[in-house]
């Protein structure tokens, strides 16, 4: 098999910005799931900045395009499940338990093929925390959709 067999199913990102520390608010573009990438498989939460406050300068700003990655393979998949639970809590403002296993993947096909959450304004916060390997990895902390007092202080 060579290297362009499969082009057609392969994924293309509109950007390669990622969140860096800091508060934003977004808009959600697109939520995917992606099998068997350079790192095996993954989801992606891809966002356009509505808001920022960070430090850094390499933070995406409003107007760009930022994404949420995170590994869904081999013993990063239990993790993985737990992430994107907690985020679709936090997109919905629901808890776990107000649905079953099979209402959550009937949710996420819906997220993941329909797009459902698309357009969707939230609020989330990044910070940087050191692995057990001592690197560094940026946690997000997704707040669910913004207060006026949010959008307010994001001169939104």
């Amino acid at each position: 098999m060579g290297i362009f067999d499969d082009l057609d199913q392969a994924e293309v990102f509109e950007n390669s910005k990622y969140f860096q520390p800091g508060r934003y608010i977004v808009a959600i573009k697109a939520c995917k799931f992606i099998q068997g990438g350079h790192k095996g498989d993954s989801f992606v939460v891809e966002c356009t900045v509505k808001g920022a406050i960070s430090e850094d300068p390499n933070a995406p700003q409003p107007g760009e395009l930022a994404a949420q990655v995170w590994n869904a393979s081999g013993d990063k998949k239990d993790i993985a499940r737990n992430t994107w639970l907690g985020f679709l809590c936090k997109a919905y403002n629901v808890k776990q338990k107000d649905y079953t296993g099979e209402q959550w993947k009937h949710i996420s096909a819906k997220v993941i093929d329909d797009n459902a959450l698309g357009g969707t304004v939230l609020a989330l916060e990044c910070f940087m925390k050191k692995t057990k390997a001592g690197g560094d990895f940026t946690q997000h902390a997704w707040r669910g959709v913004p207060t006026a007092e949010q959008l307010a202080e994001f001169g939104i």
